[in-house]
């Protein structure tokens, strides 16, 4: 009999693909990324940086074309510009209308992308807000492997995955409903209608996470450590199944609400891009995943496991959190 549950990863990154194509097709899209003065400074500043006179350039979902001519104008003697959406004819005639003769679009997936030379440099913004959801690993380790030349630069080449315990605003707080006591109104049974119900267990899933802005949180409880760290010159394309363990310092009393997923993005000491809620908000929204709140003060000690069935759909991620110490207390 066959085990369908082998295909979920597959048909999540088709229904992915299916979804971006549509999505970056909207000129305002564009607009919001255009916009996002740390991404597009860190990008021109890391091009002109790298990219050296003679290099052939692969830009990975160009968009608008805008790092397909940066690299260019950085003195790259041929750019490939990929994207499967149909922005890339918007890409097209405005390197035409900027006088940049030397960009070659390819509209289509990059897997099916097979250039006649190897290439000496990749260019990409695989970044969705879950860090892995539009595919980063596995579509530049492919360019990699396939078509990127011995001594090759991949821009940016390294990723720091940030999980951190955050306590919201109180008017961004939404406790589960068996958390709620609302007017002598007592909720704490729907946890057990939840449970009992297959229906509704389902559905109660897709509830656990949300997208938030970097503003809805009031602050982190922990001093930030990455959970994951990957560099995609030696990163492999099969990544998924996996498990974290974080100990963690509280190092302010409040209350867990949740974790806050965001990332930063390096290319190198001085030139990176990070959108967490301390940072300086960028087109990237911060990804929240609910916790049962768990108050907490300054020296406690907290423990969490996360599960990662598949690193590119967060909504299989699952964690357990554990208060190992309080302060004050005995080891």
């Amino acid at each position: 009999m066959k085990n369908y549950l082998q295909d979920i990863p597959y048909i999540h990154e088709k229904i992915m693909e299916i979804r971006n194509k549509r999505y970056f097709t909207k000129p305002e899209i564009h607009e919001r990324m255009l916009a996002d003065e740390s991404r597009v400074s860190a990008y021109y500043k890391a091009i002109k940086k790298y990219i050296s006179p003679g290099d052939i350039a692969v830009d990975l979902g160009t968009g608008t074309g805008i790092l397909a001519m940066f690299a260019s104008k950085a003195g790259a003697r041929k750019v490939y510009a990929i994207d499967h959406s149909d922005i890339i004819e918007m890409a097209e005639f405005l390197a035409k209308d900027n006088d940049i003769d030397n960009v070659v679009f390819f509209k289509g997936h990059s897997r099916s992308f097979a250039p006649q030379e190897k290439v000496t440099a990749i260019i990409h913004e695989q970044m969705g807000s879950e860090l892995f959801n539009e595919y980063l690993i596995q579509n530049i380790t492919d360019l990699r492997d396939r078509i990127l030349a011995p001594g090759g630069k991949i821009l940016p080449s390294k990723f720091e995955l940030f999980l951190e315990p955050v306590s919201l605003k109180p008017s961004y707080k939404m406790p589960f409903l068996w958390e709620r006591d609302l007017f002598g109104l007592k909720f704490s049974g729907t946890r057990r209608f939840i449970q009992e119900s297959k229906d509704f267990s389902a559905l109660a899933r897709t509830t656990l996470q949300r997208r938030i802005l970097p503003d809805e949180v009031e602050h982190l409880l922990c001093n930030p450590e990455p959970v994951f760290k990957f560099d995609l010159y030696q990163a492999g394309s099969d990544t998924f199944g996996c498990t974290w363990h974080q100990q963690r310092s509280i190092v302010q009393d409040g209350e867990i609400d949740g974790y806050c997923l965001y990332f930063k993005t390096l290319f190198d000491d001085e030139i990176f891009i990070q959108n967490g809620p301390n940072d300086r908000r960028t087109s990237w929204n911060c990804h929240f995943i609910r916790s049962e709140a768990i108050p907490v003060s300054k020296g406690d000690r907290i423990g969490v496991d996360w599960d990662v069935k598949d690193i590119c759909n967060v909504s299989t991620w699952t964690h357990a959190t554990t208060v190992l110490e309080r302060a004050g207390s005995a080891s």
